[in-house]
């Protein structure tokens, strides 16, 4: 099965599930930032802030699977988490 959401996006009929393919991604993020939060809460937070997630969202024990993110729901916009390191060539 294709789950490819930018390509799915092209067929009108295959709409619902591009949203499907999103939301478990989004909830696969949440659950990413719960998990790092002990050890990386900056990163976490940022991954929190970028969802526009409720910080309950990432408490233990974690909400179900597709509960947190209502349809509509819009995130912020995107920005990397990580400094790119850039190595010099010789």
């Amino acid at each position: 099965m294709e789950t490819v959401p930018f390509k799915l996006w092209k067929d009108e009929t295959a709409r619902p599930r591009v949203g499907v393919i999103l939301h478990t991604l989004c909830d696969a993020l949440r659950h990413t930032a719960r998990l790092i939060d002990p050890f990386m809460p900056e990163t976490a937070a940022r991954m929190r802030a970028l969802l526009r997630c409720d910080p309950g969202r990432l408490a233990d024990p974690a909400p179900a699977w597709f509960t947190t993110f209502a349809p509509g729901h819009q995130l912020a916009p995107p920005e990397p988490l990580f400094p790119r390191i850039e190595v010099e060539k010789d």
